[in-house]
């Protein structure tokens, strides 16, 4: 799916707790009349990414600071990262999924909104409630970052 010709995706697994941040921005994002698309982990994160110019992401980022803290990377810094450690807690890394897509020609542009989590023990089907403030904060740095005006404006004040 796509919203002005760009890939937005959400990145996560149902029973993940917090690691499912990705996939509830992007429900966030449809309700909104945003389409975005959902898959489970990297790999098929690269399979999207294929042939795609330019694509927004949306993942839990471990590590990225305290919980409910909303990141912005560039795909260019996330390739820096392909190879190190990972962001992401999936098999193929997020900078990997990236750097395998443009080494086919795809992805040339690309964003992280990233929401730190922080590792929970378990099964769950609910977002922590750090995590889950973050929802409605990443789903607006997405419409900015697709050029919606005010969104933009609402991002800039909850920087």
């Amino acid at each position: 799916m796509t919203a002005g010709g760009t890939l937005v995706v959400g990145i996560g697994q149902p029973f993940g707790g917090d690691d499912a941040v990705g996939l509830a921005v992007a429900e966030k994002l449809r309700t909104m009349g945003i389409p975005a698309c959902t898959v489970p982990d990297g790999a098929a994160l690269a399979t999207a990414l294929a042939g795609v110019e330019k694509a927004v992401i949306i993942d839990a980022v471990a590590g990225g600071g305290p919980a409910g803290t909303v990141l912005h990377l560039s795909g260019d810094e996330l390739c820096e990262r392909a190879g190190a450690a990972p962001v992401s807690s999936h098999g193929l890394s997020v900078p990997d999924a990236i750097a395998l897509a443009r080494a086919l020609g795809g992805a040339a542009e690309t964003h992280l909104i990233g929401v730190a989590i922080e590792p929970r023990e378990g099964v769950s089907t609910t977002l922590g409630p750090e995590v889950a403030a973050a929802v409605e904060i990443a789903a607006a740095r997405v419409r900015a970052l697709l050029g919606d005006d005010e969104a933009a404006a609402g991002a800039a004040q909850e920087a």
